[in-house]
């Protein structure tokens, strides 16, 4: 078996195991592995860089959607710094940001839930469901409380 033969095999299994994975071709660190595997709901952050004015092509779209279709945390990073935002609109940004962290948060906490129920932790279970619960109360008291 030719290492791209066996490369592509491993692709496909940790695809199957619901994987994003992301073979490297050419990369800013010598000697970085072939492959970057990254589980369902994990923190990394895929940033896609442009300028302020800058236009993301068809393909650069699907990929951030199929990003965060597996869950993964993405941007389109256009160098604006806060001094450079009108206050209008840092104060969306911003706003934006709390319910995104709030979300991932409620994210965290249901697949906590859910993994207990799996593991028949049914007391834990219990506890994490309120938990769940008063989190996404205060996600939606923040996002109503939020005036623009």
């Amino acid at each position: 078996m030719t290492e791209q033969q066996i490369q592509s095999k491993r692709i496909k299994q940790l695809e199957q195991d619901g994987y994003y994975v992301i073979k490297l071709i050419k990369t800013n660190k010598n000697g970085i592995p072939d492959l970057v595997a990254i589980p369902p709901r994990t923190k990394v952050l895929f940033s896609e860089v442009k300028t302020p004015t800058g236009r993301l092509s068809k393909l650069q779209e699907y990929r951030i959607k199929e990003l965060k279709e597996h869950g993964i945390r993405t941007e389109v990073y256009r160098g604006l710094t806060d001094e450079d935002m009108d206050p209008q609109r840092k104060k969306e940004s911003d706003r934006a940001e709390r319910i995104l962290f709030n979300i991932e948060e409620c994210q965290e906490l249901l697949t906590n839930l859910y993994e207990g129920l799996v593991d028949r932790e049914y007391d834990g279970a219990i506890i994490n469901a309120q938990q769940v619960i008063i989190e996404m109360k205060n996600l939606i008291k923040s996002i109503s409380d939020d005036d623009f």
